[in-house]
């Protein structure tokens, strides 16, 4: 009874303590994350409880209270460090909660030094029996109200783990055993009779073994990791200490009977045998070890190596995709792998390759419960214990007989910057065996080198895509068509037509609506063409303002026919779009054809570009097939002489003296005063001519002003007023049939806009106004003001002056108001009456 008596008080201790030890010891090796790290705290505190005890029982420097307060640390600790434990195993934050349990928890283990909850135990032998004697005092009520506080927490945290994440219930049951055995203990060693008794030291170490198994199960790492380097150094510790421990009196007494000498001698000896008895069980150990795990993990190793080198020397999805099956076929004896990559067009994974071809592709959708599992999982899921989660309880039938019928057992992820970009199906093992952690971990391995490798492949696509297409509108660019276009001539496609289309007054489109208005322009032209033409035609964006079509196997009038399509298609979108001025854009196309007009690659886009030339020329908005008979002039000037021009503007001027006098002679005097401002801001001699024109241009589109309106003696209606207003879109649509003449429309379109912005039609403000548009815009008020009109007198020259003056940032450009008045007053610039 002594004997027993003696075991379970220092033995169960000390064997707890080594339990510890060693466990802290194996993790040493162990991949560190959050869950690890919060384990070894775990141990470290279960350390201390378990170190203290058998310490303090054995009465060991400095004193049994010392001890035992480090004891009862530990103790305190444990609550606390389980907290962490499953806050990092079940992957849940929160900040606060641990602060305050932290907090706490440091309070407790102050006061414990102080005696506030227990006494110091005293340690007698009665009647040949260890006793160790303490009472508890009432405030220890708190630590217990505290631990309880936590592992309410605790078990919140694991019932959302279960209820929202899935998690199943076996990798948890260990936790709870594992408590419930350290609760047991410790409510054991409450009671009077069984205070000598270490149930709580013992409970500790089973626990520890139960989070341990709990670990390993959730695959933190292997079982191989019992047998590491720092493990082999402790158990031959443990060994040679047992030993000794049996045999030393023994080895003694020999050595003794036998006069080795000196006890200094004899110690010497001993010491000896006991260091070589100790190197001799750790090499053996070590080598048993390399035997068992490290020969076949190098090995695996090796594997895992040459599949990086070789997969990441390739940029080819299928390569990589290829080499993966043959190196997971050749270390783990698996029926079939599918493998599902995602798709952008549809939003889908799909299967494309397979050890076992399919009679349909695997298809799962990017919402399908298995993919946001596996988005969120950090490695792979097993298939059994997928079953158990409500993501599965939450799928369709169908999606269950689907991955029941390819006998899935393991599903890993492909993953690239955190994203899911694809992932493996293995189904079951052909022994019909569960995937061992070493092969688990191994494919692990394969597939993280493998989406680095898919990721590269992947960046490689986009920059060749990029290379390829226009990114605004994803057509093929310029270069990449006339790669197509040698490919076609070299497969000797027969008939093959060309249509070359190019927007018309496209850089005038911009300045009126904005770049980002072309650019959404750009892409719904690209759209239309992606919609009228067939997938066997080659789009291509062929220039900033140009598409080309290429198309093998059709002629010439089909290919009209689809152009006069588009034609259709781009005048509906025009017509029906929104603004508050009406838009406008057409196009000019040319179509060509091999080999009945052009004999190569060249003639044929010569040839269409001829097309659209005449085109241009012509009035634009037409569709040119082009024909041998077809001639081009010698030399095209790129622009009018001024004497055309003159002739064209005056003859238009013209029209409207017809009509309308006072527009005639107010379009004159605005064209004077607008240039000579012009020219005495500092604006090139062309920019001044071009603005000189607009000004006699700037009123042409009241030609289609009711007469009514343009010679009422009284003030317009809203109607009426609305109805003059037209004359600027008016005279855009006028000018922009006259190829030598659209580029006055910025100035004529913009001549009623104020600097505030609250003109017309656009609604522009400030420097957004062109600045021909902003001298036409001065001039054209000073005329309205100094002229006599049908339903007003003249205005005083000065008078007129100061309303510029007085309107100054609001209507009119402040520095060219001031030097368009500073001119008129130092007579610069003569004031013309009529």
């Amino acid at each position: 009874m002594t004997l027993l008596n003696d075991f379970m008080f220092t033995r169960v201790p000390l064997i707890a303590l080594l339990c510890n030890i060693f466990l802290l010891f194996t993790l040493l090796s162990a991949k560190k994350d959050s869950s690890i790290r919060a384990f070894m705290g775990l141990l470290t505190s279960f350390l201390l409880w378990t170190g203290g005890a058998y310490l303090m029982r054995q009465q060991i420097y400095p004193g049994t209270g010392f001890w035992w307060k480090v004891s009862l640390t530990g103790i305190f600790l444990v609550p606390y460090m389980y907290f962490l434990l499953v806050s990092a195993y079940t992957e849940q934050k929160g900040f606060f909660l641990k602060s305050v349990w932290g907090v706490g928890t440091v309070i407790l283990v102050i006061l414990n030094f102080f005696d506030v909850f227990m006494t110091t135990p005293v340690i007698t032998v009665i009647d040949g029996e260890t006793v160790s004697d303490y009472s508890i005092k009432w405030p220890a009520v708190f630590p217990v109200l505290f631990t309880l506080g936590i592992f309410i927490c605790i078990w919140r945290m694991i019932s959302k783990t279960l209820r929202e994440e899935g998690m199943p219930m076996s990798y948890l049951t260990p936790l709870f055993v594992g408590v419930a055995v350290m609760m047991i203990g410790i409510l054991i060693n409450t009671i009077p009779e069984f205070t000598s008794l270490p149930t709580d030291t013992l409970s500790c170490a089973i626990n520890a073994v139960c989070i341990y198994y709990a670990f390993y199960k959730k695959r933190f790492y292997a079982l191989s990791q019992i047998t590491s380097k720092g493990s082999m150094y402790v158990v031959s510790l443990v060994i040679t200490g047992v030993l000794l421990t049996s045999v030393y009196h023994s080895v003694e007494s020999f050595m003794e009977r036998r006069q080795f000498g000196s006890e200094m001698n004899m110690t010497l000896i001993l010491t000896v045998i006991c260091s070589a008895f100790a190197i001799v069980i750790f090499v053996a150990l070590n080598k048993l070890h390399d035997g068992l795990f490290v020969r076949d993990q190098v090995r695996r190793e090796d594997r895992v190596h040459d599949f990086s080198v070789a997969v990441n020397s390739t940029l080819k999805t299928e390569e990589i995709l290829q080499r993966f099956l043959e190196l997971v076929q050749e270390e783990v004896p698996v029926d079939h792998v599918y493998i599902c990559l995602y798709e952008e067009e549809t939003r889908e994974f799909v299967s494309d390759t397979s050890v076992r071809s399919l009679e349909h592709p695997l298809r799962f959708r990017e919402d399908h419960p298995m993919i946001r599992k596996l988005q969120n999982s950090r490695n792979g899921i097993l298939y059994a214990d997928f079953r158990k989660t409500t993501a599965y309880k939450s799928m369709w039938e169908e999606e269950k007989r689907q991955l029941s019928h390819i006998q899935a057992a393991y599903i890993l992820p492909f993953k690239g910057d955190g994203r899911l970009t694809g992932f493996v199906i293995l189904s079951e093992k052909q022994n019909r065996k569960e995937y061992s952690y070493t092969e688990l971990n191994f494919l692990e391995s394969v597939v993280s080198v493998a989406s680095i490798a898919l990721k590269n492949a992947s960046l490689y696509r986009e920059i060749e895509r990029e290379a390829l297409l226009d990114p605004l509108t994803g057509l093929l660019n310029r270069r990449t068509l006339n790669k197509k276009l040698e490919q076609q001539f070299e497969k000797k496609a027969s008939p093959l037509t060309l249509i070359l289309l190019n927007l018309d007054d496209f850089s005038l489109y911009n300045e009126l609506y904005g770049s980002e208005e072309g650019d959404r322009m750009l892409e719904k032209f690209a759209e239309i063409l992606k919609y009228v033409f067939s997938a066997d035609a080659i789009l291509s964006r062929y220039g900033g303002k140009e598409f080309a079509v290429l198309l093998p196997y059709c002629d010439t009038l089909t290919a009209q026919r689809k152009t006069q399509k588009v034609q259709e298609m781009l005048a509906s979108y025009i017509a029906n779009s929104s603004g508050r001025i009406k838009k406008f854009l057409t196009f000019s196309a040319g179509i060509c054809s091999y080999p009945s007009v052009a004999a190569n690659a060249k003639q044929l886009l010569s040839y269409a570009n001829m097309a659209v030339f005449q085109v241009k020329q012509h009035g634009k908005n037409q569709i040119e097939i082009y024909h041998n008979q077809v001639t081009m002039p010698e030399s095209v000037q790129k622009e009018e002489n001024i004497h055309e021009l003159t002739s064209t503007i005056y003859a238009l001027t013209a029209a409207i003296d017809a009509k309308d006098h006072y527009t005639f002679n107010h379009s004159q005097c605005v064209s004077n005063y607008a240039a000579k401002l012009a020219q005495e801001a500092g604006l090139a001699s062309d920019h001044v001519e071009i603005i000189r024109q607009a000004g006699l241009l700037h009123d042409i589109g009241k030609i289609g002003i009711p007469d009514a309106i343009l010679t009422k003696t009284g003030r317009l209606t809203p109607e009426e007023f609305s109805i003059m207003r037209q004359h600027v879109e008016r005279s855009i649509e006028m000018i922009r049939h006259l190829p030598s003449l659209d580029y006055v429309i910025p100035a004529v379109l913009g001549h009623h806009e104020r600097y505030d912005g609250k003109g017309y039609p656009r609604g522009i403000s400030g420097e957004d106004i062109p600045v021909s548009a902003r001298c036409l815009s001065i001039a054209d008020a000073f005329d309205a003001m100094v002229s006599k009109r049908s339903y007003k007198n003249r205005m005083p020259l000065e008078n007129a002056l100061s309303e510029i003056e007085k309107n100054l940032g609001s209507q009119f450009d402040p520095e060219l108001g001031k030097l368009f008045v500073k001119m008129i007053r130092e007579g610069v610039m003569e004031v013309i009456y009529y």
